[in-house]
């Protein structure tokens, strides 16, 4: 199967069960006001296919942090594409392993757990607002 045709079921309610675990988690986070209702409408936004999804997602998240954010997609797997900057193997497990310091930054539970880098984008944006990107450029991320 195309990755590109993978679809969305809407059978259940997965998108409010995880806007309510990320209220849950970030409610008392100090932007929560100011970003939830954004991603809300983001994440209740109805597409048919998987990977559109994800698309508008991470690029709704990169304006948040004030990142310009272009992609394009090759109509099928190339092992080294031609004429694109392949940024495919950044974003693995492996690369932010590689990460040598993390600043830390007042968590949602910081007075009871010590600091947990990589918890998620969400987190750092949620806690740290705009200035979450100069975190994360100070990281080197």
């Amino acid at each position: 199967m195309n990755i590109c045709r993978v679809e969305i079921s809407y059978g259940t309610r997965w998108q409010v069960r995880h806007l309510q675990a990320i209220r849950s988690a970030y409610g008392s986070a100090p932007y929560f006001d100011h970003y939830y209702g954004l991603l809300e409408t983001e994440m209740l936004h109805r597409s048919q296919y998987l990977i559109e999804f994800n698309t508008r997602l991470t690029k709704f998240i990169a304006s948040l942090l004030g990142i310009p954010w272009q992609v394009s997609f090759t109509e099928k797997y190339e092992r080294k594409p031609n004429n694109l900057i392949d940024h495919r193997q950044y974003f693995t497990p492996r690369n932010f392993s590689k990460v040598s310091s993390y600043l830390s930054y007042p968590q949602v539970f910081s007075e009871k757990h010590p600091f947990t880098p990589n918890l998620s984008i969400l987190d750092i944006l949620f806690c740290q607002g705009p200035e979450a990107i100069t975190k994360l450029r100070k990281m080197n991320v």
